[in-house]
């Protein structure tokens, strides 16, 4: 229910936060702050800090809708287009990256031997 909301209010642009959250609900749930980020990250069409702040500028969870909406839009733009100012002082950011690319090799074609990298404990 919440997911089609989403989708719908998308359609008619960004949303007014007080609407939004009638709409929506305020990201205290699960299903809230995922309507809420899927909004914001259809509403920015791609464009990472204009989804993020749909996302973060209501009064309820913008923690959790921001994560989720910015998940979203990464995923849908690839991590080379999310602006550095967003990644250059991520803690671990190094080794989130190692992870996420290292994801992708172990689920592609030729997943690779990874007893070097991950030796068993």
């Amino acid at each position: 229910h919440r997911i089609g909301t989403a989708v719908r209010l998308a359609r008619s642009g960004p949303t007014d936060p007080d609407d939004l959250a009638r709409a929506l609900g305020s990201g205290w749930t699960a299903s809230e702050a995922l309507a809420i980020g899927l909004h914001a990250a259809l509403v920015g069409d791609g464009d990472f800090d204009a989804a993020v702040s749909v996302a973060v500028n209501h009064s309820g969870n913008s923690a959790a809708t921001g994560a989720i909406c910015g998940g979203l839009v990464g995923a849908t733009i690839g991590a080379e287009r999310i602006p550095e100012r967003w990644t250059a002082e991520l803690e671990l950011g190094d080794v989130i990256d190692r992870l996420a690319r290292d994801a992708i090799l172990q689920f592609g074609p030729r997943p690779p031997d990874w007893a070097d990298r991950y030796p068993p404990t």
